[in-house]
């Protein structure tokens, strides 16, 4: 969802600000209460308030409260997309990257939420408990849309289906692994397993032939979450590589927004970071094929993982870690391959290789990032 904030509010004697508040150098940082999370953002030292937001569910919110959002530092107050979660505040201001101007400001409404509230953080010098509301002037009108890339969230987990404009279905599809952000235009795109790009080939584009491709919620043809005419060097809309491995693409979603959140098991969860897991380090995965949560741990060096991760290296090439355990299966490719961390996940790989035995494989985060040229984004960012 978008908005789009105008109007002026005031405070006691401060000057009236916009909606994005002041630049003065100050912070608003009012404490948390109820169950609801206070957010850190710039204003003050002498007013300067800035219009915040918080989504809240059915429930009555309870403590602890979530975790604070910081928009203090980069990229501040000047974020594309952002998720918060249920009951976690978070800066609105004007709906615009700079301070009545830029892009439209992308919000992802988190699951379960059942009202969006709207208004400002005053207290005591700006760092107590929420108050002192008496003194403030003005108003504000905010107008509310679908906006930007459609509105609808778009999260890592999600089967979707790849269809050629002649009608053709790839074989089983594959899965959307995790949002990420372009390193130097900052667009947003979902990862999966390359090999999903080369199903598109097979469709007609191999040949040299314009057959452009849509992808789609798994079943669902009611409206594509991208459409691809152009995969590969210089387009926008799908990245990919040539060196190895190669197996990873990102495409640009055009009805959709990626959020910072992943399908780990039967509940969606924000993904925190990327980790460098070790040998027996757990991990899991929830993709098309297997329907669920499955998990393995990273392959340490007996003779059997070594004869294993020789093979692989013969048949693939270098630069895929090895796991094993439960198998990564048809339709489960370009999954996030995650380690729980806290009340979320941690991104690790992307699932791109399974055997007929309990070996499967993934690329590792630090390749998918460094060779696409993406950051993962998360829920921190």
């Amino acid at each position: 969802m978008t908005m789009t904030a105008t109007g002026a509010i005031g405070c006691g004697a401060g000057v009236a600000s916009t909606p994005d508040g002041s630049t003065g150098g100050g912070t608003v940082s009012i404490q948390s209460i109820s169950g609801i999370a206070g957010v850190d953002i710039p204003g003050g030292p002498a007013c300067g308030l800035a219009l915040v937001g918080v989504f809240t569910g059915s429930a009555q919110p309870v403590d602890p409260p979530p975790s604070r959002l910081s928009f203090l530092g980069s990229p501040g107050t000047a974020f594309v997309a952002l998720s918060p979660a249920l009951h976690q505040a978070f800066f609105v201001g004007d709906g615009l990257t700079g301070n009545g101007s830029g892009e439209l400001q992308r919000f992802t409404v988190p699951i379960g939420a059942t009202t969006l509230w709207l208004g400002f953080q005053d207290g005591q010098n700006y760092t107590a408990l929420p108050g002192y509301y008496a003194d403030n002037t003005g108003s504000v009108s905010v107008s509310v849309g679908a906006g930007g890339l459609g509105g609808a969230p778009l999260y890592g987990g999600t089967p979707i289906d790849v269809i050629s404009r002649n009608g053709r279905v790839t074989d089983g599809g594959c899965t959307a692994g995790f949002a990420v952000r372009r390193v130097t235009t900052g667009a947003l795109y979902m990862v999966t397993a390359g090999h999903c790009r080369d199903l598109l080939n097979r469709l007609g584009r191999a040949s040299g032939t314009a057959n452009p491709v849509d992808i789609y919620p798994a079943g669902d043809r009611t409206t594509a979450y991208a459409s691809i005419v152009t995969c590969g060097g210089s387009s926008a809309e799908c990245l990919t590589t040539s060196r190895k491995p190669s197996d990873m693409m990102a495409w640009a979603p055009d009805s959709a927004v990626p959020t910072t959140q992943v399908l780990a098991g039967d509940r969606y969860l924000p993904v925190w970071g990327t980790r460098t897991p070790v040998s027996g380090d757990r991990v899991c995965w929830t993709g098309r094929g297997t329907g669920h949560e499955a998990c393995a741990v990273i392959a340490g060096n007996s003779a059997k993982d070594r004869a294993n991760r020789a093979l692989l290296r013969a048949v693939r090439g270098p630069g895929y870690v090895m796991i094993r355990g439960d198998k990564i299966i048809h339709g489960d490719s370009g999954s996030l391959v995650y380690m729980y961390g806290g009340a979320g996940v941690y991104a690790v790989g992307l699932a791109v290789i399974g055997s007929p035995n309990e070996y499967s494989a993934m690329v590792p985060i630090r390749t998918v990032e460094d060779y696409l040229g993406v950051s993962v984004l998360t829920a921190s960012a």
